[in-house]
């Protein structure tokens, strides 16, 4: 998929009017058909975490076997009760739809700018909706601490970071440390890693778990992350080679 949709010298990306002209002409690429193949097999399996056997993936935490799966029970101890999980830039809520099914979350928020996108994400989790499991907010991720500070358990964070302006990381950063509470986690499935786009001035912006280490500072640690190995399981097509996965604990 081609990411060029974000910058332009006669549209302001941080304008929710910019978005909602792109969802009304549906100039949407990065809207995939289906939720991010990892989070379905990350779901499947009821964690968040996740681990390639039998593969020697690249990874910077570079857990050996044991520590791994001494690490797998601690998560499952840690996240025994999920009751606020968020996703922004949630597009249409597919992966909310998803993380949803995880049966130790009790709700779900998916955010995006654009209202359009939000009432389309609405209109496919009518039932999820009604039961309270997920919500739909149009609104700015980077004022979402005034309301939900120091509560969020887990964010999922695919295609939101590489979409901001390199300028912007840091503000990613600082809204992510205000918002996850202590001993919660954040998600990140780190696209690209090189880069994808014909454009270098145009998203997605490529970045790496060392660049996202570098940008949380001593908020987070990083828990444990690989590369993406079996590509054709766990990526969008035409993404293999393209992303790592990195699990993150605040501080």
């Amino acid at each position: 998929a081609n990411f060029i949709f974000f910058m332009s010298s006669t549209h302001d990306s941080t304008q929710p009017e910019f978005w909602n002209e792109k969802w009304q002409r549906n100039d949407t690429p990065w809207d995939k058909s289906t939720s991010h193949p990892l989070l379905s097999h990350l779901v499947q399996q009821q964690s968040i975490f996740f681990h390639q056997q039998g593969k020697t993936a690249e990874s910077v935490s570079q857990l050996d076997e044991n520590h791994l799966k001494q690490l797998k029970v601690k998560l499952a101890e840690d996240t025994k009760k999920i009751k606020l999980a968020m996703v922004p830039g949630c597009g249409t809520g597919k992966d909310v739809g998803t993380l949803a099914k995880l049966s130790n979350v009790d709700k779900v928020i998916g955010v995006d700018l654009s209202e359009i996108a939000t009432e389309k994400a609405t209109e496919l989790h009518v039932k999820e909706a009604k039961e309270g499991k997920v919500e739909f907010l149009a609104t700015d991720f980077f004022k979402l601490h005034e309301r939900f500070g120091g509560q969020v358990d887990l964010i999922w964070d695919y295609t939101f970071l590489c979409a901001l302006h390199p300028s912007m990381r840091g503000d990613w950063a600082s809204e992510m440390i205000k918002l996850v509470r202590q001993g919660g986690y954040l998600l990140t499935m780190v696209f690209p890693i090189k880069q994808y786009s014909s454009d270098p001035n145009s998203p997605p912006y490529p970045f790496t778990v060392s660049t996202v280490k570098e940008l949380l500072g001593d908020s987070f640690e990083l828990v444990h992350d690989e590369k993406v190995v079996d590509s054709q399981s766990f990526t969008h097509e035409k993404r293999e080679g393209f992303e790592w996965y990195a699990l993150w604990r605040r501080q």
